[in-house]
């Protein structure tokens, strides 16, 4: 008997107008307040503590911050570890690479500071001014109280009857608050006379912090010390600092400490370093000091010492008689660059921020689980000390305006680098219909594949002009360049729709076979169409993905952020069954690391410095979407692509893809059919088949490389060396390395945050990898159905009934993995003509 070819049934949907113009995208206003600040300002002046700064007065001049009030100061953070404050720290940082933003200048509180125990009670000055006092009590040594000449209404310690090679030591008789920064000023009356060795004063705080000043000479210079064990551990030589010769211990001096955005400020002279403290996992974290005594030490050198404590409370108080705690604020207008977060009216949003931990970014407003378009804000600020921050603004128009205010503590002045406000979609109109141009196409192809060979479908059409004016009303406004497209079929009229393609017809340049030609030839794409060049600009609407982390979760994947960056530019409508079930880790194996762990560190904490200030993600601003997601599936060793039969976008390690796509197996049968079966949608007909040999994966070595070793680059290939392969001499394998020269397969894993040490693992991945290709060459098969085979995807499995009957093929039933599919329809002639072309490939020798 003989089978009947019949085509199915056949669907070309067009959208006159593409569905997502409908549909307003997500709006991020997006701040970064070193931007804001234009040339024009005086540069600052002195706080009277000898530190540069400057006052809101002493900018006019700035259209970005309006009506700016309050003791406000500008901080960066630079690359090697200094502190530049004011106008020209303002003008000449570059967030991108380094942490800067405002913050509320502190108030020095002048304190008289007397030793509670004089060595001559009787002699003790009768301190004038009611300033607070500031007692010391004596450690070693003899200590008491002055009033220089050259400032009769301060007061001041110094040892008594100096003694050379003798220790003098005091602290504060009550412990100094926790975190809270001073001012040191101390006059040095020289060298004492006849002290053996170089002279030392060490200022300490908390038994934590201590600032050391020790030598005599051009190269000598202070250093920051740190308490470990017991021990006092330098942390960093103040190389910049003035040296300690002559000069120096003959003068006075300031220094200057207290903790902002986390970092511990240490100002010498006008010379202002940070130092951040590390995690076990070499992250910065907050840099304190408990509740302790402050304390000095003096050897060998005529010192004069007051202090003075830094506030955050102006001198003012309310009417409870409680202090007033210093403030910053301004305002700034935005103006939408596209479409406003909302349709019409006024829509307000507040944030205020919440510490959470180190420098982790909280978020305030409604979850983002919200009904599709209702209006979500997820307001979220960054920098530290953020609990002291409030934005209150509104949406009037296409103009968004906010006012910010900044809270200092009485110890503590927060650091405000940025802000980014989210607000979610909300649709604007309905959606139009499509319009079916089925009856005018007269041909149809769509080819797909596997993301690593063909990560982007395509479909060709051709269609009749003349039908298209009979039989297609409104053709003409969708057969438009841009506008949707969706293909789908099925084999009898009771059955379900198998979409074959969906994506958006392009303005590709065609040339005609011959004069006057009324076919209409169209080319379409598929979504990722959407995401490359020029389309997904990566712009305001995009945050660090580190953000990501805000509510509350401890890790990031690379899929969570994929699926995140899609629905920023797609919709939800595209995301809703991310990965076929809207799990984002359904393809990820377990065990699979994070991008980002609060916990343990994760993939770029273990191996990849911040890329810009405090971010590891930063959007690269720019790009287009898609490079942004190849980089993101680089770092994961994934793929991602868009699957038209499942209308998703997938992303995961292609193994567990083609595991799960390899339980579907489609049999070619090898007997003739049952009489019940009449149609070739039942009992497909191989018409052809083809067979080549992959040279280019044809292995018989692998190799298994780590890092090249630092310092030994040009010397030696990596530092960690795995290898496998057909190496026998005595193999037969005719591909073996014996019987043919060396076709080497090189694999370069992250061994960093594998945490591997040694050889042994590389030998064993490069042995597993190995047993992929032994005794099982690569051959690619094509296999040709010229009366149509629907079902089959890339990465199910197709089982021929035999194979070639050549010198080298023992004919028998093989299964091979589908790697390409190529529907072809002809509508031309009184029967339909339905064909399929499968790319396949041999299965590994595990059988995946």
């Amino acid at each position: 008997m003989s089978l009947s070819a019949q085509a199915p049934f056949v669907s070309v949907l067009v959208w006159p107008v593409d569905p997502e113009a409908a549909n307003r995208s997500q709006w991020t206003l997006s701040e970064n307040y070193a931007g804001c600040f234009q040339a024009g300002s005086d540069g600052g002046t002195d706080d009277g503590g000898g530190i540069p700064g400057f006052k809101s007065i002493q900018f006019p001049h700035q259209p970005a911050l309006l009506n700016l009030q309050g003791p406000v100061d500008f901080v960066r953070f630079t690359a090697a570890g200094r502190v530049e404050r004011g106008a020209s720290a303002a003008l000449q940082s570059t967030p991108d690479s380094e942490l800067c933003g405002l913050t509320v200048q502190l108030r020095r509180e002048s304190l008289r500071n007397s030793m509670q125990n004089e060595p001559h009670q009787s002699k003790a000055p009768n301190l004038p001014g009611s300033s607070p006092s500031l007692l010391w009590v004596t450690e070693a040594g003899a200590w008491e109280t002055l009033v220089p000449v050259s400032s009769p209404f301060d007061s001041c310690v110094h040892p008594y009857n100096f003694n050379p090679n003798t220790a003098f030591k005091i602290k504060t008789r009550k412990p100094w608050d926790a975190n809270r920064g001073f001012v040191a000023m101390w006059d040095y009356g020289g060298v004492i006379y006849e002290h053996k060795g170089d002279p030392a004063v060490r200022l300490s705080w908390g038994d934590k912090w201590s600032l050391v000043f020790r030598g005599l000479g051009d190269k000598a210079r202070p250093t920051l010390e740190r308490r470990e064990s017991g021990q006092w551990v330098c942390v960093r030589v103040l190389r910049d600092c003035v040296p300690l010769d002559q000069k120096f211990w003959t003068s006075s001096h300031t220094a200057r400490v207290q903790c902002i955005g986390a970092r511990l400020c240490v100002d010498v002279d006008g010379t202002e370093y940070a130092v951040a403290e590390l995690d076990d996992f070499g992250n910065a974290t907050e840099a304190t000091w408990p509740r302790k005594p402050l304390r000095f030490s003096v050897w060998g050198a005529d010192a004069t010492l007051r202090v003075h404590r830094l506030s955050g409370d102006s001198s003012e108080q309310d009417a409870d008689g409680n202090p007033i705690p210093h403030q910053v604020s301004f305002r700034r207008t935005i103006p939408a660059p596209d479409n406003p977060p909302f349709e019409q009216g006024v829509l307000e949003f507040k944030a205020a921020g919440d510490r959470v931990r180190g420098h982790s970014v909280p978020v305030s407003g409604p979850d983002s689980d919200h009904p599709r378009g209702s209006i979500s804000i997820n307001t979220l600020l960054l920098g530290t000390g953020l609990e002291l921050v409030t934005i209150t603004g509104a949406w009037v128009g296409n103009i968004a305006g906010y006012h910010a205010t900044l809270y200092c503590t009485s110890t503590t002045p927060p650091l405000l680098s940025g802000l980014v406000a989210e607000f979610a979609p909300l649709p604007t109109q309905s959606l139009p219909d499509p319009i079916e141009v089925r009856a005018a196409v007269s041909s149809l192809s769509v080819d797909s594949g596997d993301p690593e060979t063909l990560p982007d479908a395509e479909a060709s059409l051709s269609l009749s002009h003349s039908l298209l004016e009979q039989l297609v009303p409104g053709w003409k406004s969708a057969i438009l360049p841009y506008r949707p497209l969706l293909i789908r079929a099925k084999h009898r009229v009771e059955d379900g729709w198998t979409t074959l393609f969906r994506g958006f017809l392009t303005p590709d340049s065609l040339t005609r076979d011959k004069w006057n030609d009324k076919e209409l030839p169209l080319i379409a794409r598929g979504p990722l169409v959407r995401l490359s060049e020029p389309a997904a600009l990566v712009d305001e609407r995009f945050g660090p993905l580190d953000l990501q982390l805000n509510t509350g979760k401890n890790q990031l994947f690379g899929a969570e952020a994929a699926k995140r960056l899609l629905t920023i530019e797609l919709g939800e409508g595209w995301t809703n069954n991310f990965n076929g079930d809207g799990d984002a880790f359904r393809y990820l194996p377990d065990g699979h690391y994070a991008l980002l762990d609060n916990q343990d560190g994760g993939y770029f904490v273990a191996t990849k410095a911040p890329r810009s200030g405090n971010w590891r993600l930063p959007p690269p601003f720019g790009s287009d979407l898609k490079s942004w997601l190849n980089s993101l599936a680089k770092y994961d060793r994934a793929v991602w692509f868009f699957d038209a039969a499942s209308n998703a976008f997938f992303y995961g390690r292609i193994v567990e893809l083609l595991i799960e796509r390899g339980h579907i197996r489609w049999s070619v049968p090898e007997t003739a059919p049952p009489s019940n079966v009449t149609t070739t949608s039942d009992w497909p007909l191989l018409s052809s088949l083809s067979k080549s040999g992959l040279l280019e994966q044809a292995f018989n070595d692998v190799r298994v490389w780590g890092a090249a070793p630092r310092g030994a680059e040009g010397f030696s290939p990596s530092f960690i060396m795995g290898r496998a392969g057909d190496a026998d001499p005595n193999s037969l394998d005719p591909i073996s390395v014996a019987q043919s020269w060396r076709r080497t397969h090189l694999e370069k894993p992250d061994f960093v945050k594998q945490g591997v040490v040694n050889s042994s693992y590389a030998n064993g991945l490069a042995y597993s990898i190995w047993q992929e290709y032994r005794g099982r060459p690569p051959v690619r098969m094509e296999a040709n159905f010229e009366t149509g085979f629907l079902g089959p995807r890339w990465g199910e499995i197709l089982h021929l009934p035999t194979g070639f009957d050549g010198p080298h093929d023992a004919g028998h039933a093989e299964d091979w993995r589908i790697l390409r599919v190529k529907h072809a329809f002809d509508f031309t002639g009184s029967e339909h003509r339905f064909s399929t072309t499968l790319t396949t490939r041999t299965l590994s020798a595990t059988g995946q």
